[in-house]
């Protein structure tokens, strides 16, 4: 997982202070509690990630459902621009990556 700034910072306050709540948090890194919570839920996730990239929902939405069965945490994307953004922002562990794709195909995105 790749931590930003903003991540870093959570993780500062909390280690001084675990019992900070996400609003004082969110006061003090000027962003929204709603935003404090998703990055808190991000950091304190551990499962192996898996980004999911392919463009039939035949296939997407199966091979989701079988990976979250077996508990590892499943990030998809439908088309090779979105795949590229979803490695940037979520940083997965490994990708199952469609070579047929829209957009940018799978030889594109590697």
């Amino acid at each position: 997982m790749t931590l930003d700034d903003t991540d870093r910072e959570i993780l500062a306050i909390l280690e001084q202070d675990d019992a900070t709540p996400s609003a004082a948090l969110a006061e003090k890194l000027g962003i929204t509690e709603g935003e404090v919570e998703d990055r808190i839920g991000r950091l304190a996730d551990t499962r192996t990630k898996i980004l999911v990239v392919d463009d039939e929902p035949d296939t997407l939405l199966p091979l989701t459902r079988a990976l979250e069965a077996d508990n590892y945490a499943v990030v998809g994307a439908v088309d090779g621009a979105e795949a590229l953004l979803k490695v940037s922002n979520e940083t997965p562990d490994l990708i199952l990556l469609d070579l047929m794709l829209p957009k940018l195909n799978g030889y594109e995105v590697c």
